[in-house]
């Protein structure tokens, strides 16, 4: 009888000790990003750069009104994205 007793103690203590919440860290890696030499001014979800995949990533949010000489273009339907100027294009899939 005192064994189960035990046993049952020691399962109700490992399982509260498991439910307690982990470590948590903040980032240690921030980005920023400029364009033509200047800081994006208001740091948000939209101009963040961010990882996916194990590659970095910039929102087309970033160059969208600013005059780079390039071009921004969506095609839902082939899951694409093109920025492109005069005579040259990068796409993405």
């Amino acid at each position: 009888m005192k064994s189960k007793r035990f046993l049952c103690l020691l399962l109700v203590l490992l399982m509260a000790f498991s439910l307690t919440p982990s470590e948590t860290r903040a980032e240690t890696t921030v980005y920023f990003t400029a364009v033509n030499d200047q800081l994006l001014p208001d740091l948000s979800d939209e101009t963040m750069p961010f990882w996916s995949g194990g590659r970095l990533y910039v929102p087309s949010t970033v160059i969208t009104g600013t005059d780079l000489g390039l071009f921004y273009s969506r095609s839902r339907d082939k899951s694409t994205a093109v920025v492109y100027r005069q005579g040259s294009a990068l796409t993405f899939n």
